[in-house]
């Protein structure tokens, strides 16, 4: 019986084709939606980004980590549920005040809440 191995690189590479193809079908699905959802799911990214790079954000308000799990379901939520969690999200950040949070993070919840009132 035959083995077969993948060569070196080879299962990262089809992870990466595997994701390229989601956010592929994500962003045409995105598209249908309007330029609002699409500047929703960037700014979402982006947030999740600034979240990621902080290393005291955990610690930052009590719904911090609630906000970081809530970010990365967003993202590749379809356009309703994210639209929905992008709120949720934007409610804990304002909730949190403007003193726990970096500005950048400040930020992206002032495009969130001005993309919600579109």
């Amino acid at each position: 019986m035959a083995e077969f191995v993948d060569a070196p690189g080879q299962p990262q590479q089809r992870r990466q084709r595997l994701v390229a193809a989601t956010r592929s079908r994500r962003d045409e699905r995105d598209a249908r939606f309007g330029l609002g959802i699409l500047a929703l799911r960037k700014t979402v990214a982006d947030l999740d980004r600034w979240i990621g790079a902080d290393r005291r954000w955990d610690s930052r308000f009590v719904r911090a980590p609630l906000v970081r799990e809530t970010v990365a379901v967003a993202l590749d939520a379809e356009p309703g549920a994210l639209y929905a969690l992008a709120a949720h999200v934007a409610a804990d950040l304002r909730d949190a005040g403007p003193r726990r949070l970096p500005t950048p993070v400040r930020a992206c919840q002032r495009v969130i809440d001005s993309l919600q009132r579109h």
